[in-house]
């Protein structure tokens, strides 16, 4: 399945939830029965008629311990306690150690439990397990057609995320109170994308963090340490702990940290790619290794492009969209009477997709018409939005915008687009005239000005109007969101607000990067209006960061006017996955310096769960 289906909580289905005090595989054991039957195939009815279906289980993702006591084997404290490998806890940190010549392999492991079960003594028997690193018995799962160590890898969302949350904690004890300042004061004015929810003080509530947060914060940490991070933010013992057993010496501890950081980040980028090729791969192993040398205590991480490789990408066995599921049952609990939760949860769930079911264009047998209720929902586009699709969209805030946006801020008439596959044009946040000069623009058209000779050049070049403009009126705003319907695809919902980076197809740069100026419409000659974008266009100077390996960009001068600024909006027919970070200098404060232009890619950047 695609993730973009994945992705849809409709395609979710819920199996039950295991009772406080109830053991897990009195719960699974009839499912894996169920299961057991299919494995030698069913006849099923469909719309098309009877159909022979044949399957099995899959790839099944399970956090520690869970995952061991899953696979069969002994939980990760033990001496063997890796589910994959045969490797002893006391070469977890031995990065020459073989892990692919000692894996695990299934039917090993089968003759293993064999030779535990043929010993007369209860003794005998656990002395073999702990000698094998297993259970003394298998678990249920034993009779299914299954791979126990292939099949239940372990999973990249919890490791990845949890080593980075750990040394989240490892960093921030290093500091002192000037340190801890500093970070918070550079923390709120870096740059953040406009779609991040505001995430609450890192230094003070980190534990409180889902692992998405954990994994935002990373995309922006060597970021933050560049910019303030000296030595004296860093306690002194640890400063000369380093330096005894380390060989560090104040000068370089920054710069290692930093360094640190960027290729963590870099490792969390790659490792949750939707798509992995032979380089990447490489490129993986060889960022693990590196890291490893930095941070000796996780290189069990190692394994993690072996796994890559299995299952195509490490996103196909983690269990981020898992863990948002888990969340979102989590904040029912205390609307709930909290006396059978797990049947509470059931009913609400069943609820939820009996609604789906209809709204996919399914009918009830026992009923002969639908309802109008249910035709009403189905032909509502806001509910069909909601229903059909996944709860944790990077546009979901778009459909609750269309219902608030302020009315004195919208105007009656129609915004079009010359391209028909944009619809549902709507503005908010309509700039006044203070907010409009502030910005060096103006509500009137000025000839003399660059910015008509821009949007003359958009309406010729490409809404095919060669004729002069008519109306001299412009109107501002700071958001704007519309929709793109894509053939074969779910449509897209964008939303973007002036100081987005967005990124354009261009002629010679292949891909080019921008920063949103102003958002702004305008009647046509025709009667019209058109919504269109200004851009200040990012220069590559084909230079990296010597410590975080991006690469470097200059933003156009306002005065520049050699690049076209004004496009419509049908240029952006995407959400935007681009980030960019202000490349500070020594006369930044926590306010950046204006005359200074540089800036830098943020190749760290992703779409985290």
């Amino acid at each position: 399945m695609p993730l973009t289906l994945r992705k849809q909580l409709k395609n979710h289905f819920l199996i039950g939830f295991v009772p406080f005090g109830a053991k897990f595989n009195d719960f699974i054991e009839p499912v894996l029965q169920d299961i057991k039957r299919l494995e030698k195939g069913l006849i099923m009815q469909t719309l098309n008629g009877n159909a022979f279906v044949i399957g099995s289980i899959g790839c099944v993702t399970a956090d520690l311990p869970q995952g061991n006591d899953i696979a069969d084997v002994k939980r990760h404290n033990a001496k063997y306690g890796c589910r994959s490998c045969n490797v002893p806890n006391d070469q977890y940190t031995n990065i020459d150690y073989n892990y692919i010549k000692n894996a695990r392999f299934h039917q090993q492991t089968e003759k293993q439990f064999i030779e535990i079960k043929s010993q007369h003594s209860k003794i005998d028997r656990e002395r073999l397990a702990t000698k094998y690193g297993l259970l003394i018995e298998p678990g249920p799962f034993k009779m299914l057609k299954w791979d126990r160590h292939l099949q239940i890898p372990q999973d990249p969302y919890h490791s990845m995320a949890g080593k980075a949350r750990t040394l989240l904690e490892v960093t921030f004890n290093i500091f002192n109170t000037n340190g801890e300042n500093a970070f918070i004061e550079y923390w709120k004015n870096i740059e953040k994308p406009s779609h991040w929810y505001r995430m609450p003080n890192p230094v003070r509530y980190r534990q409180s963090f889902m692992f998405s947060d954990v994994l935002r914060l990373t995309m922006l940490m060597p970021f933050v340490l560049r910019r303030f991070l000296k030595p004296y933010h860093i306690k002194k013992e640890v400063l000369n702990n380093w330096n005894m057993e380390q060989n560090i010496k104040q000068n370089s501890a920054v710069l290692k940290l930093c360094t640190c950081w960027a290729i963590e980040a870099k490792v969390l980028k790659l490792a949750f790619s939707n798509t992995m090729t032979e380089s990447v791969y490489q490129e993986l192993q060889e960022l693990l290794k590196r890291e490893y040398e930095i941070l000796i205590q996780f290189g069990y991480h190692i394994s993690k492009a072996n796994h890559a490789r299995n299952f195509a990408t490490l996103l196909n066995t983690a269990v981020g969209v898992k863990e948002m599921v888990h969340r979102i049952f989590k904040n029912m609990v205390p609307h709930m009477n909290c006396k059978v939760i797990e049947l509470d949860l059931t009913k609400r769930y069943n609820t939820l997709q009996a609604l789906r079911h209809l709204i996919d264009g399914w009918t009830d047998p026992r009923f002969s018409t639908r309802t109008n209720a249910l035709n009403n929902i189905n032909t509502d586009p806001i509910l069909r939005t909601i229903f059909s699709g996944w709860y944790a969209t990077e546009s979901l805030s778009i459909t609750i915008n269309n219902q608030k946006n302020v009315e004195d801020e919208r105007d009656d008439s129609i915004t079009v687009c010359h391209d028909e596959n944009f619809i549902d044009i709507s503005f908010s946040n309509k700039w006044n005239n203070k907010k409009v000069r502030s910005m060096g623009l103006s509500k009137k058209l000025d000839a003399d000005h660059p910015f008509f000779r821009d949007l003359y050049e958009a309406y010729t070049g490409f809404l095919d109007s060669k004729a002069t403009l008519l109306n001299k009126n412009l109107e501002f705003y700071g958001s704007i969101t519309y929709t793109v319907i894509k053939s074969n695809q779910d449509n897209i919902q964008i939303k973007l607000r002036v100081g987005d980076v967005v990124e354009l197809c261009e002629e010679t740069e292949g891909i080019a990067y921008a920063k949103i100026a102003s958002i702004f419409r305008h009647q046509a000659n025709n009667g019209k209006y058109y919504a269109f974008f200004s851009f200040n266009w990012f220069q590559a100077t084909n230079t990296f960061d010597p410590v975080l390996e991006c690469p470097l960009y200059n933003i156009q001068k306002p005065e520049e006017s050699r690049w076209f600024q004004i496009f419509p909006i049908n240029f952006i027919n995407h959400i935007p996955y681009v980030h960019f970070v202000h490349n500070c200098t020594n006369i930044c404060n926590v306010e950046h310096d204006e005359t200074n232009r540089g800036y830098i890619l943020n190749k760290f950047y992703y779409n985290a769960v």
